[in-house]
């Protein structure tokens, strides 16, 4: 999975390892009280995939 820049339409970051077998179907961002950003994915592949950007 690659995070892309929304104005820009470039890549953002490296890919993000490991990641989904098959095609993502979703995508949702949630912040946290902290300020921390959290994303989740579900893919065809059925698995659903936290990521902290933040740390990629």
């Amino acid at each position: 999975m690659r995070l892309w820049g929304p104005t820009s339409g470039q890549p953002h970051g490296p890919i993000l390892t490991p990641g989904h077998t098959g095609p993502v179907r979703a995508l949702a961002m949630l912040s946290q009280p902290d300020g921390t950003t959290l994303l989740a994915s579900a893919s065809y592949d059925h698995a659903v995939l936290v990521w902290v950007p933040a740390d990629s």
